[in-house]
């Protein structure tokens, strides 16, 4: 699992890499190498030039390569392979993951770069870092998924921010030192939000969460999810839930999760279906397990004799 990890990170953050550039640049072919800080310098690479002196060069720091003799170009060790060995990406990412000589948390940058200070942006976001990475594969959430949920990164609160429809942003610690788990953007109101009612606002069926987590989770199980960012469920979101003609209701492992499933039983003219869990939480069950859940589903008023027969 972790080189799968190293090589999401190369592909998606090169910067991040600590690589024996020497090494490979050896095994490429390259001679006369020298390096000068960031920047080497070495016999180009490109099989269809046959160069003997230094005529290209490379730059870690940035990741551009160029030959000064025959133009070949590029940008970062992946590309760097390819344009010698003529290789498919894939094999170039093969190729490299076997001279990474360590993975860093983050790259120093002299003046990062401000996202504009709308209401509802935080400020100071940048590409995900590996810790987080790492946390998200411990949690089950492949990369790409966190990224096409526009999910970014804050240095300053060390944690992972998730924007929220017309309600701002909303971020979650993925240290245990920290005590509060998730913070929210100024003026955001949980009690009028549901996450992701945007997107699934006209489905006839649509699975209901607390977490945002958990609400990947599901999606991620190819169906439709909305979270209530916590287990107290407000009247306002009620009446959100109250739209869609069918709910599978999807609630944690305790107490609280009782509560969440009486609380939305309040919906007279919604069909609702209860999943029971064998974990936690959706969050901490795996891909194929929170699937048979969802279609092991049972009514609300099943699942609530089954509840009266256990009391």
């Amino acid at each position: 699992m972790e080189k799968i990890v190293v090589k999401v990170v190369l592909k998606k953050h090169p910067e991040l890499m600590q690589v024996n550039t020497h090494r490979l640049l050896t095994d490429l072919g390259a001679i006369e190498i020298k390096r000068v800080d960031d920047e080497w310098k070495f016999s180009c690479i490109n099989p269809d030039h046959p160069d003997i002196h230094p005529s290209m060069s490379f730059n870690e720091k940035n990741g551009y390569y160029n030959c000064f003799s025959c133009g070949a170009k590029g940008r970062w060790w992946i590309s760097l392979v390819m344009q010698a060995t003529k290789c498919s990406y894939n094999e170039a990412v093969d190729t490299v993951v076997e001279y990474v000589v360590l993975v860093r948390d983050h790259v120093e940058k002299p003046e990062p770069k401000r996202l504009i200070r709308e209401k509802h942006v935080c400020p100071d976001l940048v590409d995900i870092p590996y810790k987080a990475i790492k946390y998200l594969d411990h949690r089950g959430i492949p990369l790409w998924f966190a990224v096409q949920k526009k999910a970014r990164w804050n240095e300053d609160m060390q944690r992972i921010v998730i924007p929220v429809e017309s309600a701002g942003w909303t971020a979650r610690k993925i240290e245990d030192n920290i005590e509060v788990k998730w913070l929210h953007s100024r003026g955001f109101s949980k009690s009028n939000t549901l996450y992701n009612y945007h997107l699934y606002r006209k489905k006839k069926m649509v699975g209901v969460v607390e977490g945002v987590f958990d609400c990947w989770k599901v999606e991620l199980c190819g169906f439709s999810c909305v979270a209530t960012l916590g287990a107290q469920i407000t009247n306002n979101q009620l009446n959100l839930l109250n739209q869609f003609p069918e709910l599978v209701v999807i609630p944690d492992n305790d107490q609280g999760g009782d509560l969440f499933v009486e609380k939305i039983s309040m919906l007279s003219s919604v069909n609702l279906y209860v999943v029971k869990l064998p974990k936690k939480d959706a969050g901490d069950c795996g891909l194929g397990e929170l699937r048979e859940c969802w279609e092991n589903k049972v009514s609300f008023w099943s699942h609530y004799s089954h509840l009266f027969k256990r009391s």
